[in-house]
Protein backbone atom coordinates (compact mmCIF):
# COMPACT_ATOMS: atom_id res chain seq x y z
CA UNK A 1 0.00 0.00 0.00
CA UNK A 2 1.56 3.66 -0.76
CA UNK A 3 0.32 6.66 0.87
CA UNK A 4 1.25 10.13 0.64
CA UNK A 5 2.28 12.71 4.12
CA UNK A 6 3.38 16.14 3.21
CA UNK A 7 4.18 15.32 0.05
CA UNK A 8 6.11 12.50 0.54
CA UNK A 9 5.17 8.85 -1.15
CA UNK A 10 5.59 6.27 1.70
CA UNK A 11 5.48 2.68 1.43
CA UNK A 12 3.30 1.02 4.28
CA UNK A 13 3.91 -2.51 5.23
CA UNK A 14 1.98 -4.05 7.86
CA UNK A 15 -0.13 -3.37 10.81
CA UNK A 16 2.57 -1.47 12.17
CA UNK A 17 2.33 0.75 9.26
CA UNK A 18 6.10 0.82 8.80
CA UNK A 19 7.42 2.54 6.02
CA UNK A 20 10.05 0.85 3.73
CA UNK A 21 11.32 4.49 2.06
CA UNK A 22 11.50 6.12 5.30
CA UNK A 23 13.12 2.64 7.32
CA UNK A 24 15.58 2.55 4.89
CA UNK A 25 16.68 5.99 5.42
CA UNK A 26 16.85 5.72 9.13
CA UNK A 27 13.49 7.82 9.78
CA UNK A 28 10.31 6.13 11.62
CA UNK A 29 6.80 7.73 10.05
CA UNK A 30 4.73 9.82 12.35
CA UNK A 31 2.46 6.85 12.78
CA UNK A 32 5.02 4.40 13.81
CA UNK A 33 6.45 7.47 16.22
CA UNK A 34 3.14 7.11 17.86
CA UNK A 35 2.48 3.81 17.90
CA UNK A 36 6.00 3.36 19.69
CA UNK A 37 4.70 6.10 22.25
CA UNK A 38 1.05 3.97 22.96
CA UNK A 39 3.03 1.05 22.95
CA UNK A 40 5.80 2.52 25.67
CA UNK A 41 2.79 4.29 27.98
CA UNK A 42 0.84 0.83 27.80
CA UNK A 43 3.56 -1.33 28.81
CA UNK A 44 4.16 1.86 31.54
CA UNK A 45 0.26 1.55 32.96
CA UNK A 46 0.63 -2.03 33.06
CA UNK A 47 3.61 -2.49 34.97
CA UNK A 48 1.87 0.15 37.50
CA UNK A 49 -1.19 -1.74 37.85
CA UNK A 50 1.02 -4.89 38.69
CA UNK A 51 2.74 -2.74 41.06
CA UNK A 52 -0.56 -1.82 42.45
CA UNK A 53 -1.92 -5.13 42.57
CA UNK A 54 1.13 -6.38 44.69
CA UNK A 55 0.92 -3.44 47.16
CA UNK A 56 -2.69 -4.08 47.83
CA UNK A 57 -2.21 -7.72 48.52
CA UNK A 58 0.50 -6.73 50.75
CA UNK A 59 -1.19 -4.13 52.65
CA UNK A 60 -4.11 -6.52 53.36
CA UNK A 61 -1.76 -9.14 54.49
CA UNK A 62 0.04 -6.73 56.76
CA UNK A 63 -3.61 -5.52 58.34
CA UNK A 64 -4.96 -9.44 58.73
CA UNK A 65 -2.24 -10.15 60.71
CA UNK A 66 -2.35 -6.92 62.93
CA UNK A 67 -6.15 -7.90 63.13
CA UNK A 68 -5.03 -11.35 64.51
CA UNK A 69 -2.53 -10.21 66.93
CA UNK A 70 -4.24 -7.71 68.14
CA UNK A 71 -7.61 -10.24 69.08
CA UNK A 72 -4.42 -12.26 71.21
CA UNK A 73 -4.64 -10.84 74.92
CA UNK A 74 -1.17 -11.76 75.43
CA UNK A 75 0.00 -10.38 73.42
CA UNK A 76 -2.17 -6.51 73.77
CA UNK A 77 -0.17 -7.05 77.10
CA UNK A 78 3.17 -7.23 75.95
CA UNK A 79 2.35 -4.14 73.92
CA UNK A 80 0.59 -2.28 76.90
CA UNK A 81 4.12 -3.04 78.96
CA UNK A 82 6.07 -1.79 76.67
CA UNK A 83 4.10 1.40 76.31
CA UNK A 84 1.82 1.13 73.56
CA UNK A 85 -1.63 1.56 74.86
CA UNK A 86 -3.15 3.27 71.80
CA UNK A 87 -3.14 2.64 67.90
CA UNK A 88 -2.79 5.70 65.61
CA UNK A 89 -6.36 6.99 64.27
CA UNK A 90 -5.66 5.56 60.82
CA UNK A 91 -4.68 2.23 61.52
CA UNK A 92 -7.66 1.79 64.23
CA UNK A 93 -9.74 2.83 60.81
CA UNK A 94 -8.22 0.25 58.48
CA UNK A 95 -8.18 -2.37 61.22
CA UNK A 96 -11.60 -1.63 62.41
CA UNK A 97 -13.28 -0.85 59.32
CA UNK A 98 -14.97 2.32 61.33
CA UNK A 99 -13.60 5.35 62.21
CA UNK A 100 -12.94 6.05 66.29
Amino acid sequence: MHEVSRGKLHLVVGMTRRCLICKARGRATPESKAQSVLTQELRRQRNMVSRMSDTDREVTLVLDTLRELTRDPGFVALMNTRGFTTLPRLLHERLTGRPR
